[in-house]
């Protein structure tokens, strides 16, 4: 595939030429550019490496129908990165889903090591190796993956140098708690194309903080850039900061599913794959409530789900026709109208 080695040269430019904005350390810079290098180099030899093509008899219709029924469906390369993803903490859940047909999952660097801490620019902040530098070192592994998984500070610091460094290349990323879609220390270069699902939830006391549940989803909404129109927010009233793990397996799957689909087509929103994350959530009896909102050419769409379809009892997100047309507060009877249309095609 020689065609594709521009693109990687570009990329790797652009994490060295990042690279280079780092204090001046030069035994921990030499180290972060020898590893991106040695990355590269790895991958243009593999990218280079010539095909060898086996020319074989054509096999009876008995032999193509055995062959048939043993292949294995093509597992979507599933990368998490580690320092806040909850590794740990669900670390079953992501074990469980290696074991369909569906997904594989592969897992960059680890919670707690040398470089899981916030960069120079956040207050108590530190210089490399910090998160910022790790997601340098990553990200020609990063590049590999059919979607990411990021979570608290990986999508506060590791995905936004990650889009300064590939832009809109990187695959799709599932943001646990929208960290790159907090107000922020430094500007994001948020790419038009990128496509993620950015999932909050209302006990995220961390990064909720004091806000009211209007005031979090709006809030999110505007942190993401006008210009891109592929961005799904899931917000959850009953989820915490990490996400319980019941919940989690039952949604991971759905976010995987829809940013995948997203990226293939990234001009309109994957209906299908939105309607069955909401079939799921509003089968589980009211356990869940909240509001799924997604990016269109008009703004956001908003679509509450579950029983009661309120926001932490404190006010009801009024729906109509797919588009959110406010709020009505101190009214927890009040009624939140289906979004009709939303999902018509």
């Amino acid at each position: 595939m020689p065609s594709l080695l521009p693109a990687y040269s570009s990329i790797y430019s652009g994490i060295a030429k990042a690279l280079e904005a780092f204090p001046e350390r030069h035994e921990e810079r030499s180290s972060h550019k020898v590893r991106v290098a040695l990355a590269q180099r790895r991958l243009a030899k593999d990218l280079q490496a010539p095909r060898t093509v086996k020319t074989v008899a054509s096999p009876t219709s008995a032999a193509v129908s055995a062959m048939k029924s043993k292949q294995r469906p093509s597992r979507k390369r599933i990368i998490v990165i580690a320092p806040g993803a909850g590794t740990r903490a669900n670390g079953q859940v992501y074990a469980d889903l290696c074991q369909g047909d569906s997904f594989k999952i592969e897992v960059l660097g680890h919670s707690c090591a040398i470089y899981d801490r916030y960069p120079e620019s956040w207050q108590n902040g530190a210089p490399a190796p910090n998160l910022s530098s790790f997601a340098l070192e990553v990200a020609g592994d990063a590049m590999l993956a059919d979607c990411l998984v990021l979570g608290s500070r990986g999508g506060q610091v590791v995905l936004p140098k990650l889009w300064e460094a590939v832009g809109s290349a990187l695959p799709p990323a599932v943001v646990i708690n929208g960290g790159c879609a907090m107000n922020l220390p430094e500007a994001i270069s948020w790419p038009s194309e990128a496509v993620t699902f950015l999932l909050i939830g209302g006990c995220d006391h961390l990064f909720r903080s004091n806000m009211t549940p209007e005031e979090y989803m709006v809030g999110t909404q505007q942190n993401v850039p006008a210009t891109n129109q592929s961005t799904a927010l899931l917000y959850i009233n009953e989820m915490e900061h990490m996400p319980q793990s019941h919940l989690f397996a039952l949604i991971l799957p759905h976010l995987l599913r829809i940013c995948m689909a997203w990226k293939r087509r990234v001009e309109m929103a994957p209906l299908r794959e939105l309607q069955c994350l909401l079939t799921e959530l509003n089968g589980c009896r009211g356990e869940w409530t909240g509001c799924l909102s997604f990016t269109t050419g008009a703004g956001w769409t908003d679509v509450p789900f579950g029983n009661q379809r309120t926001l932490l009892s404190q006010g009801t997100c009024k729906v109509e026709y797919g588009q959110r047309q406010g709020w009505i507060h101190n009214s927890p009877t009040a009624q939140c109208k289906a979004a009709v249309g939303a999902f018509s095609n």
